[in-house]
């Protein structure tokens, strides 16, 4: 499992007290209200994030030792990665990359195939998943279907009529 999580984007400054503007890649930016410390990529330079505020879709991060318009532009395209010790994930939650590259099975214990990618769409997140021999799966998150994830042994399924296109 890796030690660091994907969570946003730099695309800009704000104001000239060295904010920047970030894309999140997170369910919210409140994501960074608990984030102490930052890893910003390629660079691989490490900030102590002082203040996080949602923007306009966006979020605003205050970074220690970045004071200036000047200092904040260098920072722009800059990916950002935060220690997953520091993200608190509440319980029955998962990251998306945690989620990729999981068996699923179904209720019965038949493998079915391989997370893939996850599609956010708004009101409940659909698995992609890689089936041998058949096109692609997409499993909706929701309860009906999904009945456990673990990360260790898979995802479990229950298999609705017309969920598993058998062509």
């Amino acid at each position: 499992m890796e030690k660091e999580l994907f969570a946003a984007e730099i695309v800009n400054t704000h104001g000239i007290r060295g904010e920047v503007k970030a894309i999140y890649h997170t369910d919210s930016p409140e994501f960074f209200d608990d984030i102490k410390n930052i890893r910003l990529e390629p660079s691989n330079n490490k900030y102590k994030l002082t203040a996080s505020r949602p923007h306009k879709g966006s979020v605003l991060l205050k970074l220690k030792d970045i004071d200036t318009i000047e200092d904040a532009q260098k920072l722009i395209g800059q990916k950002i990665y935060v220690p997953r010790k520091e993200a608190n994930l509440p319980e029955g939650k998962f990251y998306i990359v945690d989620i990729i590259g999981l068996k699923v099975f179904s209720e019965e214990g038949g493998e079915i195939g391989e997370v893939t990618d996850v599609f956010r769409t708004g009101s409940n997140d659909v698995f992609e998943v890689k089936r041998k021999g058949h096109k692609n799966a997409y499993i909706p998150h929701i309860d009906d279907v999904v009945k456990e994830i673990d990360l260790d042994k898979g995802i479990t399924i229950h298999v609705m009529e017309g969920l598993l296109d058998e062509d």
